[in-house]
């Protein structure tokens, strides 16, 4: 049987050229002329003998004063993103409250073009009365069971809206204790602190809509918690409508944090 003859890998033939391997007969090469020596190395690639490698930094870790900076950095940056956020929802907040009133008025008008009488209890009639005051005896639910063809209240049996025509329509509370721009579905407290009943419809910071209405039919609606400042009013605090509908606002307080003044103030009124 044939021997098998070791032989070297082809990156060791440049180094060991010096021996005359190609020339050596290879069944007298011993084992220890295989390998080449000190001096030969030097020949080898740097590939086959690699120098030791230096050992890997260790990656720097942030400094205090560095993760004090990136904090202050993103406390400042949430700091303008929760500002403006908040801004753009009470701006759409107050939007919806001028829509919501528009409507109201458009709704009493309509009622009062298909009855020819405003949606009030029969003893009312002929005086002007304000609904949803805060610190008043007559709810709105009185004005919105007559318009919604509801079932209920001073509309009980359909007293006042006996066509049961829907002159506007509201969504039901979807959180009944936190009502917001809905009907209430229970009997809450508001967030201005004030009681309000089933039925009354609440604006979007869950206050209710007052509602004032020329009862006595004169042309002009009292406004009996009148503006000190900002609205021009006729003789005795009227307004030339046939009704309005205004909101307190994001502080529910008349005026800018209860001044009564309507400039500067965040209140929604039907006929400004």
């Amino acid at each position: 049987m044939r021997s098998s003859v070791l032989r070297p890998p082809c990156s060791l033939l440049p180094a060991l050229s010096r021996r005359s391997w190609a020339k050596a007969d290879p069944c007298s090469v011993s084992r220890a002329s295989f390998f080449p020596t000190s001096s030969e190395l030097r020949f080898l690639p740097s590939a086959l003998c690699p120098l030791p490698s230096a050992a890997p930094r260790a990656r720097a870790a942030f400094t205090l004063i560095e993760m004090t900076v990136v904090i202050l950095i993103i406390a400042i940056l949430a700091g303008f993103i929760f500002t403006a956020g908040s801004s753009t929802i009470d701006h759409a907040r107050k939007a919806q409250a001028k829509n919501d009133v528009t409507q109201i008025v458009t709704a009493i008008n309509a009622y009062y073009t298909e009855y020819g009488k405003y949606p009030m209890a029969d003893i009312k009639q002929g005086f002007d009365t304000l609904y949803g005051d805060p610190n008043g005896s007559y709810g709105n639910e009185d004005v919105f069971n007559v318009l919604r063809a509801v079932n209920a209240g001073v509309n009980a049996n359909n007293y006042l809206n006996p066509r049961q025509i829907i002159f506007f329509t509201a969504t039901n509370a979807k959180v009944p204790t936190a009502p917001r721009e809905a009907v209430l579905t229970q009997n809450v407290t508001t967030p201005n602190g004030n009681a309000a009943n089933i039925g009354a419809f609440v604006d979007p910071w869950g206050n209710t809509y007052m509602i004032a209405i020329d009862g006595n039919y004169d042309g002009s609606t009292t406004d009996y918690i009148p503006y000190t400042s900002g609205v021009t009013y006729g003789t005795g605090n009227t307004v030339s409508v046939g009704c309005f509908s205004l909101s307190y606002g994001k502080d529910g307080k008349q005026g800018k944090n209860g001044d009564k003044k309507y400039s500067g103030s965040d209140d929604v009124l039907s006929w400004q």
